[in-house]
């Protein structure tokens, strides 16, 4: 994430980054706050030290296998909200990204 927010920074003739947009999918294994600690450890002395990081949490969809629609699901329920019936594919809710950064 820092390599990818530099090379872009760079790219577009930033030299400092105020604001890290990140998404996050609620079931991609990603602690924001882990995350941060990392961030704050590793970006000293890059163009990245001292931003902020943003997380856009993302929700859990799902399209059932069974009725073929697409919804979201909550995390306590792992069954189509449609029909009921627990064989679906997860496709969304796994994502790790930049979304945006905002730099000078």
């Amino acid at each position: 994430m820092l390599r990818t927010a530099g090379q872009a920074a760079k790219e577009n003739g930033a030299e400092k980054i105020r604001i890290i947009t990140l998404s996050v999918g609620i079931y991609s294994g990603i602690v924001p706050e882990y995350v941060e600690n990392c961030f704050r450890e590793i970006s000293g002395g890059t163009a990245a030290e001292g931003a902020k990081l943003v997380f856009n949490v993302l929700p859990a969809r799902i399209r059932c296998r069974k009725c073929g629609g697409e919804s979201q699901i909550d995390t306590d329920t792992f069954r189509c909200p449609l029909c009921g019936a627990d064989d679906f594919q997860m496709i969304q809710g796994r994502e790790f990204y930049i979304e945006s950064l905002e730099a000078e």
